[in-house]
């Protein structure tokens, strides 16, 4: 049987990263109290102090603001159930089965370039699934660690295309695909299909 295992993406507590963020809101409101002339004593100084409580906000993280990390439990999905950490969903009784990819850890972004021109790389975590059980939408974030995730992936979607399970494969910012590659229409998904013999 054709399976796919993924970490599952959960959020974290990170109190440091929290001072940074109101550092850096501080200081966006400062600007804007400096513009004005009847402010700009206080502006600067909100400024100066705002500056420096993102700066300890981010040294006391270690440079690290974010919200999320990978988690110890795993997605796994076959042809008979979605396991979600220790959740169990039998692939019966879901539907409206969306896999949102964003890319895998190291992928180079084609949509984000620097100014520098370098290319910026994705981190993984951006992946999810979504479905629906009882009528009830459930969702949950993935890590794909490198190619070999899409690869498996690939492989699952194309054990479900041949067994005409109903699901939608998505690229989180360019929308429906077919075995990820881009379509432009229902119509040119289900020529496809049809071209690859499901």
């Amino acid at each position: 049987m054709m399976e796919f295992t993924a970490k599952l993406i959960v959020g974290k507590k990170n109190p440091e990263a929290v001072i940074a963020m109101v550092g850096a809101g501080g200081l966006i409101v400062s600007v804007a109290f400096s513009i004005v002339r009847r402010y700009q004593y206080f502006g600067l100084w909100g400024c100066i102090i705002s500056l420096l409580i993102l700066i300890i906000g981010a040294a006391l993280a270690k440079g690290d603001l974010t919200f999320v990390e990978i988690s110890d439990e795993d997605l796994v999905i076959n042809s008979a159930e979605i396991k979600v950490g220790e959740v169990i969903y039998p692939l019966g009784q879901v539907g409206d089965i969306v896999f949102d990819v964003d890319g895998y850890d190291g992928m180079p972004d084609p949509g984000n370039i620097t100014r520098n021109g370098r290319q910026v790389l994705l981190n993984g975590m951006d992946n999810y699934l979504s479905f629906v059980l009882d009528e009830k939408k459930q969702e949950c974030t993935y890590y794909l660690s490198g190619p070999e995730s899409i690869q498996q992936m690939g492989l699952l979607f194309r054990d479900w295309y041949s067994k005409q399970y109903p699901f939608e494969e998505r690229i989180r910012k360019g929308g429906r695909t077919f075995m990820f590659d881009p379509v432009s229409s229902d119509e040119d998904f289900e020529n496809r299909k049809r071209a690859e013999g499901y």
